[in-house]
């Protein structure tokens, strides 16, 4: 698949998203996903980006993270002028806090064997019908094919698409 074939899949999934509910990005790096959803949607739907921006660990290319990569991301949605709702805090903390309905959550986190476990933790948020959607990782590192399985096998979610190593997953209940 093409990545033009990508950005028309996340395009008409982003546009389902109901009102009422939101748009979730578990891990944000530059923003550059919340921008494309910014310019998508505006300010029908809130956005929500969440991350530590913590720089005592490397990302899942094993590549260190730097505070220049935590500017970069601010000097994108300011210079944008977007609206996107930033939470500061580890993935973990934050549900635990969170309360709005999701109609759509990326997973793109960056830490190994963490998958199963904030999608069981977000997964209660996720309206009937919303989706994730949910980065693979290279030689499946994160166990993400058969996290997705498992999902697929307890009858509450369906799988919608899998285009250039991204899964795409709808809650059915």
């Amino acid at each position: 698949m093409k990545k033009s074939e990508l950005v028309e899949k996340l395009t008409e999934l982003i546009l389902e998203v109901p009102m009422g509910s939101c748009i979730v990005e578990l891990g944000t790096y530059h923003g550059k996903s919340a921008l494309f959803y910014y310019k998508l949607v505006g300010n029908k739907i809130d956005i929500f980006t969440i991350d530590d921006f913590d720089l005592e660990r490397e990302d899942w290319l094993g590549q260190e993270l730097k505070p220049e990569d935590e500017n970069i991301f601010y000097e994108n949605v300011t210079g944008a002028n977007a609206k996107i709702k930033v939470c500061r805090m580890k993935i973990e903390d934050a549900v635990k806090r969170w309360t709005r309905s999701i109609g759509f959550l990326l997973w793109d986190v960056g830490e190994a064997d963490r998958l199963k476990e904030d999608l069981e933790a977000w997964s209660k948020f996720i309206i009937p019908n919303g989706v994730v959607v949910v980065k693979d990782m290279p030689k499946n590192i994160f166990h993400t094919f058969e996290v997705i399985e498992e999902l697929i096998e307890s009858e509450s979610w369906e799988r919608l698409y899998h285009l250039n190593g991204v899964s795409f997953l709808r809650r059915l209940k």
